[in-house]
C-alpha cells in the first residue's frame, strides 16, 4: 500500500488513499499508533507531489482521520504545519481545495505550540503576493482558520494582524478577496479585549467621517468590516454615529460621481 502510494501511478495513488482510509477506520487505534511513523511519513511525502488538487486534498483528509480515530500525531506537528502551509501554493484559485487544507491548519492551530508562527507566516505570505489570485488563496485560508480558532492565537499576533489589514489598500472592484479581508478584520477586532475593540471601531467610524476622494475603496472596506464586528459594540459606541458616517460617505460619492466599493 505504501509503495503504491509513493511510487505508483495516479490511478494506483487514489486506490492507495482509499486503502489508507479503510485501514484507519477499521483497525484498533492502539495498533495504528505503533505503526504511525510508517503510515504518516509517506502521506507527508506525497503531499508535495504535483498531482491534481482533488488528490492532494484527499491526502489532507487521510491525515485528519488519524485524529478522528484517536491516534496522536503530536510528534509530527512541525512537519504537518510546514506541509499544509506549502500546499496552499498549489491552490490555483480552488477554494474547495483551500478549505480542505485549512482543516489541516486548524488541526495545527489546536495542537501546535507554533500556531502564532503559522498565522504570522500566512499574513506575511498574503502581503508578499503579486496577484489577486494568490492573495485570495492566503486570505481565504486565514479566514477559515480564524473562523474556528481566532481565540487560540496570542494577543500580539491578533493586534499585529488587525493593524496590517487596516492599512491594506490594494482593492479592486469585484475581487473575491475583498470580502474575506473584511471578514478576517472583523474576526481580529472581535478577538481583542472589549476596551481595545471599542477603540478600533471608534477609529473606523472616525475614518469614515471625512473621506478624501482617493479613500473611497478603502472606506468601502471599512463599512464592510463593521458588518462583521460585534453589533452590541457598535450600539454602545452609537448607531447614530455610524449612520451619520455612512450617510456622509454616500453623499460624497454621489457628488463626486465615484463608485461605491461593494462587497
Amino acid at each position: 500500500m505504501v509503495d503504491c502510494l509513493v511510487y505508483g501511478s495516479i490511478e494506483v495513488f487514489d486506490t492507495a488513499l482509499q486503502t489508507y482510509e479503510y485501514i484507519l477506520y477499521h483497525t484498533d487505534p492502539k495498533i495504528i499508533q505503533r505503526y504511525v511513523m510508517k503510515l504518516v511519513g509517506p502521506l507527508i511525502r506525497v503531499a508535495f507531489y504535483k498531482y491534481e488538487t482533488e488528490l492532494k486534498a484527499k491526502v489532507v483528509e487521510n491525515l485528519m482521520i488519524f485524529e478522528k480515530v484517536g491516534v496522536s500525531l503530536g510528534v509530527y506537528m512541525p512537519q504537518l504545519q510546514t506541509t499544509f502551509l506549502k500546499m496552499i501554493n498549489d491552490s490555483a484559485g480552488n477554494l474547495k481545495y483551500l478549505k480542505t487544507v485549512s482543516q489541516g491548519l486548524n488541526f495545527c492551530a489546536n495542537h501546535s505550540a507554533k500556531r502564532d508562527f503559522m498565522l504570522n507566516d500566512l499574513f506575511n505570505k498574503f502581503f508578499d503576493q503579486e496577484t489577486s489570485e494568490r492573495e485570495l488563496a492566503y486570505i481565504y485560508t486565514i479566514y477559515n482558520i480564524l473562523k474556528k480558532n481566532a481565540d487560540k492565537f496570542s494577543k500580539a499576533i491578533v493586534d499585529r494582524g488587525e493593524k496590517r489589514l487596516a492599512g491594506y489598500k490594494e482593492f479592486e472592484l469585484g475581487e473575491k478577496k475583498n470580502k474575506y479581508i473584511c471578514r478576517v478584520s472583523g474576526f481580529l477586532i472581535n478577538n481583542n479585549a472589549p476596551t481595545k475593540q471599542k477603540e478600533i471601531v471608534s477609529n473606523l467610524l472616525n475614518r469614515m467621517g471625512a473621506p478624501s476622494d482617493k479613500d473611497y475603496p478603502v472606506l468601502g472596506k471599512l463599512i464592510a468590516t463593521l458588518i462583521f464586528c460585534d453589533s452590541k459594540l457598535i450600539e454602545e459606541i452609537g448607531t447614530d454615529k455610524l449612520i451619520k458616517s455612512i450617510t456622509t460617505f454616500m453623499l460624497a460619492l454621489k457628488v463626486t460621481n465615484n463608485v461605491l466599493f461593494v462587497l
